[in-house]
């Protein structure tokens, strides 16, 4: 029983010891608080008369030239492709062939049956 009671006081006695165990053994100094300060400039009321570089004024013209020549080479090329947007949206007539029809092998050489190697052979020819 006493080595019961000894083992118990043991226990507790490390269970309260634990936590203070991990606890930093002097509170850390304190610094004071440091606060950053910005500032804010404040641009005057008669900054509109205020003039851009002439180096920046120079590269804006020329940037602006371009985007306009850009855009107006864009509205050319646009009204170029309206005529033929419109002739590739009509339907072209359409023809009926039957199928055996002597039209669908004219061209093609040989007479009868055609076989693989006789459509290999004429779709491998750069002319057809």
């Amino acid at each position: 029983m006493l080595r019961l009671s000894i083992l118990f006081t043991i226990v507790v006695v490390c269970i309260a010891i634990a936590p203070a165990g991990c606890a930093p053994s002097a509170p850390a100094k304190r610094v004071g608080d440091v606060v950053a300060v910005e500032s804010v400039e404040i641009v005057p009321a008669d900054a509109a008369d205020l003039k851009m570089p002439s180096a920046v004024e120079e590269v804006s013209a020329a940037s602006k030239q371009r985007a306009n020549s850009a855009i107006q080479e864009a509205d050319k090329a646009i009204e170029a492709a309206k005529g033929s947007i419109h002739a590739a949206s009509q339907s072209a007539a359409t023809e009926k062939v039957l199928l055996g029809e002597s039209s669908l092998t004219a061209g093609v050489p040989g007479s009868g049956p055609i076989t693989l190697e006789q459509i290999d052979s004429w779709l491998a020819n750069p002319k057809n």
